[in-house]
């Protein structure tokens, strides 16, 4: 992510692939899908799962955002999961690599910390 709605700057995880203007456009998309899903972060060794609230639209719009993830930020898997209406989006690093969800947790983090406020 590059920029919230309120224009301060965020930082791109390394491994991203968007400029600064398509970044900045998927960061607010990302911003207005969590202030309106309440979303619950967990995280382990190395996965980061994140649940969010079902709604009109909202499996829908996660997935197009996981897709758009998955291309652009390739060193993890983006996977959404449908388990008894619930919908979860589980982050996964490598076995070897499991640091390289820190940025995508740092960023939803962020993005959280907005939305509450």
């Amino acid at each position: 992510m590059v920029a919230n709605d309120s224009h301060d700057p965020v930082s791109l995880p390394v491994a991203c692939t968007l400029d600064l203007d398509d970044g900045a456009e998927f960061a607010g998309r990302w911003h207005r899908f969590i202030d309106r899903t309440s979303p619950s972060p967990r995280r382990t060794r190395r996965l980061f799962e994140i649940r969010f609230q079902p709604g009109p639209g909202v499996r829908e719009e996660l997935e197009a955002l996981a897709a758009a993830e998955a291309r652009c930020c390739t060193v993890v898997d983006w996977t959404v999961v449908v388990d008894q209406g619930q919908l979860t989006l589980q982050v996964t690093a490598p076995e070897d690599k499991p640091g390289d969800i820190e940025p995508i947790v740092v960023a939803f983090d962020a993005a959280g910390s907005r939305a509450a406020s």
